[in-house]
């Protein structure tokens, strides 16, 4: 009697991938771009079988000048090879599936990745510019050791995840952190170390024969239930002062992602990375997650549970601390203000004796539109709104955008525009400075329509033309991300 071919299941219908990627401040300072990568596919309907997420850091050396170029091409074809091997993944046995891990899909990913390097490399030489600045900053040994592999200007490590109903096949080269969470919140780390991996070294995506620098490692949710995935790259890990630090962060998205969903958790995310960012490592920092749409924990509850007496005992007791703790706050802030004014009485004499000066009148708080996204600002930097249309030009996209300050400002403005598509993150991309002295109000300014030209890519090219394919525009002040807000293309 022949079986029948093994049916994969379908994925919890709550399970959901989100990420976010920022610009390390670093970076910023020094005028260089983001060089991580983000991409994720989620088959959906009858497909609904699996999710891919990949995450991709850009090495920052001299000699990777175009890694932000190789991150993005490898979480492409990361995403790629995961996506067409997932059905013979699911229904094939271990024997299969340990050498699908191990041998198939890192030759498949480095294959690409090449391609995708050598194509790049023929639509778009090494310009002389580029030679000399190598050459300027680490001597000429690094401009023959580029010439002679040129994938080296695209360096980058990679960790991807294949996520289906019954495992997750976790892959991984160079640096970065892949951490699993279980229902009971503990994170872990469950892809063996690689002892090469030190500061000043890391494998690479462009080295020759890096597909045996793979690791990997199939976690089977029936012996490891698993409610949350994520991968990030290692600006992340590096903002934390221990590793027990950061490994609480997987278990504190969990219960964020429980409490508010997943979508809700996408939308904070930039904000959390760059906070980190700014306070630890400086770096690029990117974060994909997996959520397994746990049935017990829904959305809106916590990982924990409490009884409802226990509740308002402990209720009642914090009020009674926080009164106590208001009562002696406001004493104290009155024995404050009085020795303030005492001691500066002189200067506040002399305050009360000069005449008042006309103030700037307070505008309106910035009401956005749907479709428009707003951000609060801050004491340096002025809130905004911005509006964006987009439209299919001949073999380009020509992006408009109107931004609107919360207030006059002549802090140094920036908008970036970019096109992308589901699994093509970055498919090009203009930035443009800001005068906002030119504009009649001194703070709306409409910005003239960007031209992207479309990819050479015929892959690519083809995802951008997709109804899915979104542009965006970001607005940044003072190096800062201010707003941003994001169209479909209009053919």
């Amino acid at each position: 009697m022949v079986s029948s071919p093994v049916t994969p299941a379908a994925l919890p219908r709550g399970a959901q991938a989100v990420g976010a990627s920022v610009r390390g401040v670093a970076h910023v300072r020094d005028g260089l771009p983001n060089q991580d990568a983000f991409a994720v596919w989620q088959a959906e309907g009858s497909e609904r079988r699996c999710i891919v997420v990949a995450v991709a850091d850009g090495h920052g050396g001299a000699r990777h000048f175009r890694s932000a170029n190789g991150s993005n091409f490898a979480v492409n074809a990361a995403v790629q090879a995961m996506r067409r091997i997932a059905s013979e993944w699911e229904s094939g046995d271990c024997a299969r599936q340990s050498q699908i891990a191990s041998a198939v899909l890192p030759e498949a990913i480095v294959a690409d990745w090449t391609q995708k390097v050598q194509l790049h490399l023929q639509s778009t030489p090494i310009t002389e510019a580029e030679w000399r600045a190598l050459e300027a900053s680490s001597g000429p040994e690094a401009r023959e050791q580029v010439q002679a592999e040129p994938a080296l200007a695209y360096g980058a490590t990679l960790l991807a995840a294949l996520v289906t109903s019954t495992a997750v096949l976790l892959l991984q080269i160079g640096d970065g952190d892949a951490i699993l969470v279980g229902p009971d919140g503990k994170a872990w780390r469950p892809i063996p170390d690689d002892e090469r991996l030190t500061g000043e070294f890391t494998t690479s995506i462009c080295r020759a024969g890096a597909q045996a620098d793979f690791r990997n490692s199939i976690v089977r949710f029936g012996a490891s239930p698993v409610s949350l995935v994520m991968l990030s790259t290692d600006g992340y890990s590096n903002s934390f002062r221990t590793d027990e630090d950061f490994l609480r962060v997987g278990t504190d998205v969990l219960q964020m992602v429980r409490t508010d969903g997943a979508a809700a958790v996408e939308n904070q995310m930039p904000q959390i990375l760059e906070h980190a960012s700014s306070n630890g490592s400086g770096d690029d920092i990117t974060v994909g997650l997996v959520h397994l749409g746990e049935a017990d924990h829904p959305v809106g509850t916590a990982a924990g549970s409490v009884r409802p007496s226990e509740l308002r005992a402990e209720l009642a007791t914090l009020r009674r601390q926080l009164r106590g703790f208001r009562t002696a706050l406001i004493a104290v802030g009155v024995v404050a203000l009085v020795a303030l004014a005492w001691t500066f009485r002189a200067q506040i004499a002399a305050l009360a004796a000069k005449p008042s000066g006309a103030s700037m009148p307070k505008l309106a708080p910035l009401k956005p539109k749907p479709g428009e996204v707003s951000d609060i600002g801050s004491e340096s930097i002025p809130s905004a709104v911005l509006s964006i249309s987009a439209k299919h030009a001949a073999d380009a996209v020509k992006i408009t955008a109107t931004v609107t300050l919360g207030e006059p400002t002549d802090t140094q403005c920036t908008v970036r525009e970019s096109l992308s598509a589901p699994g093509f993150p970055n498919l090009g991309s203009a930035s443009k400075s800001l005068d906002f002295s030119s504009a009649s109000d001194k703070r709306t300014l409409q910005v003239e329509a960007a031209t992207i030209a479309l990819p050479k890519d015929p892959k690519e090219r083809k995802a951008l033309q997709a109804a899915d394919a979104k542009a965006a525009v970001e607005l940044s002040c003072s190096g800062k991300k201010v707003a941003s807000a994001t169209s479909h293309i209009e053919s």
